[in-house]
């Protein structure tokens, strides 16, 4: 008999240890969940600022190459027309005497021989 008490004891307090697992294990799983829920909460709002300073940053490279294009196509037209300026600046005397000379020197780098015979 007393066996049948022993065991019933037993029974009695395995089953309260059951339950106490089991609530916490229920307790565990909610905390899980809602852990699991904060994080995904964080990461989205963490992207969102994330995608903004991203995307301030990208405008602001977009403006300053930009900047830098619109001052190179203002460079280049200074320089083409300054190159303009000065070959309108000569008179045709002096372009037909550089291009008779531009002649004669590729003509000597060509024939050598001819130029010295004659």
């Amino acid at each position: 008999m007393e066996a049948n008490i022993r065991l019933s004891e037993e029974v009695v307090n395995k089953t309260r240890s059951f339950e106490k697992m089991k609530s916490e294990a229920e307790r565990c799983l909610a905390q899980g969940e809602k852990l699991c829920d904060e994080k995904t909460e964080f990461e989205n709002a963490t992207y969102a600022k994330f995608l903004s300073v991203l995307n301030a940053k990208k405008a602001k490279l977009r403006a300053v190459r930009d900047k830098e294009d619109s001052v190179r196509a203002v460079e280049e037209e200074e320089s083409t027309y300054k190159a303009e300026s000065f070959e309108s600046g000569r008179s045709d005397d002096e372009q037909s005497g550089e291009e008779a000379s531009e002649k004669a020197t590729s003509s000597k780098a060509r024939g050598g021989k001819r130029a010295a015979r004659s």
